[in-house]
């Protein structure tokens, strides 16, 4: 805390806008940023843009990964190259963010101490603590539920100046020039970062009366990890990554769960869609264990055009590496099994319409037997809600919202 709070000397920080309502693999599509200096626990912004205008000054060099390349296409039909709205791709924050900070330096972000980055949860619970807040020249913000999306009143308002009616078509030959971009353009560039300043400002100055409120905030929107740190000090790294709020896939040594998701169409239908994950785990008597996992996303609402529409969502199903897949139902386009950060994955593509339901069906054997007690070490995907987990066990079975990483275990 001291260190991330400049207690002996000013830190500077780039806040990264991740858009949960258009998930990613670590929170959100990165629409905004920010820096911030913070001296001895004053919060000061320095600037803010969108992500476009970075994207801008940057030549691509780094390739995309297939499932980028196919369905998210715009610019990728062109240039199959990473753009830096897209670099984070690994659901490990510090991998993605390592990637991140080294090409943002070609266009002039460098002296920074760390990246956070915060979604419009941490906005809403922030909100919540300190009430409504004016903007100037943005108007007034608050967390009331508004008929219009069914939502927070500042999430409609977010979503409504960074929705993009059209492509921005930057210049080839000259880095920065925009040849075509849609009229909101000048909207979406400017709404992001005055707010969540202001709301942090805002946050920090508060009276003594509303702190309870304002650490109840931050603890849950830590803990639900809608704020995730990667700092530069390899000391300070490892304190925010044993408080568990630096986004790292982990090991346990156990059985082992983490779904990824991310959305590659550009409209925001995660701010309906639900996630519920049962899981059956059968153990013979020599110790072998064969699981099954069902994993039902569901989307209530009508088609609206805008914010809701057609969920092109490409999921990485993380399992204790050496598992061995029997049956993998409801994705096309399914990868090979594959291994990373000490895991094997297994990975597909589907589309979730509005009113719909899609399910996937994975069933594997687990590399390992056990014999006196089953773990299950299962990791949230950052920006995400809290999804419905069932888990049964033989005769026993337990049910509970995921809002942060938990380890479940029972006596065989």
């Amino acid at each position: 805390a001291p260190y991330l709070l400049g207690t002996d000397e000013t830190r500077t920080y780039l806040i990264l806008f991740q858009n949960d309502k258009e998930l990613r693999p670590t929170g959100g599509f990165i629409t905004a940023y920010s820096i911030a200096t913070v001296e001895k626990g004053k919060f000061k912004p320095v600037s803010s843009n969108d992500i476009y205008n970075l994207d801008g000054r940057y030549r691509p060099t780094i390739s995309a990964p297939e499932p980028i390349i196919n369905y998210l296409k715009g610019p990728y039909l062109l240039s199959e190259k990473l753009r830096l709205r897209d670099l984070n791709w690994s659901p490990d924050f510090a991998e993605s963010m390592e990637l991140f900070s080294q090409e943002v330096e070609k266009v002039g972000i460098d002296e920074i101490d760390g990246i956070i980055a915060v979604d419009t949860q941490l906005l809403v619970n922030l909100l919540d603590a300190i009430g409504p807040i004016g903007v100037s020249g943005f108007g007034n913000f608050s967390t009331e539920i508004i008929p219009e999306c069914d939502c927070p009143q500042v999430v409609y308002e977010l979503e409504s100046f960074a929705d993009i009616e059209g492509p921005i078509v930057w210049s080839e030959n000259e880095p920065g020039k925009i040849v075509y971009a849609p009229p909101n353009y000048d909207n979406r560039k400017k709404i992001i970062g005055p707010l969540m300043n202001s709301i942090l400002a805002n946050a920090m100055g508060q009276p003594k009366d509303k702190l309870p409120g304002l650490f109840e905030a931050a603890y849950k929107s830590l803990t639900e990890k809608h704020v995730l740190f990667y700092l530069f000090d390899a000391e300070a790294q490892a304190g925010v990554e044993s408080f568990g709020i630096a986004g790292r896939i982990e090991d346990s040594g156990t059985d082992y769960l983490h779904i990824n998701d991310a959305n590659l169409g550009g409209r925001k239908s995660n701010l309906y869609v639900t996630q519920e994950v049962d899981q059956e785990i059968i153990i013979s008597k020599d110790g072998t264990v064969e699981k099954t996992v069902i994993i039902t996303y569901k989307n209530p609402k009508e088609y609206d055009g805008w914010l809701n529409s057609v969920l092109p969502n490409w999921v990485r199903i993380y399992v204790p590496k050496g598992a061995e897949l029997i049956d993998f139902e409801g994705v096309e386009d399914k990868q090979d099994p594959y291994e990373e950060f000490g895991k094997t994955v297994f990975a597909g593509f589907f589309e979730l319409r509005p009113l719909g339901v899609a399910k996937v069906t994975l069933k594997y054997k687990l590399p390992f037997k056990v014999t006196d007690e089953y773990k299950l070490f299962v990791q949230k995907q950052p920006g995400t809600d809290i999804p419905l987990y069932t888990i049964k066990v033989g005769k026993q079975e337990e049910e509970f919202f995921l809002r942060t990483d938990k380890e479940f275990k029972v006596g065989i």
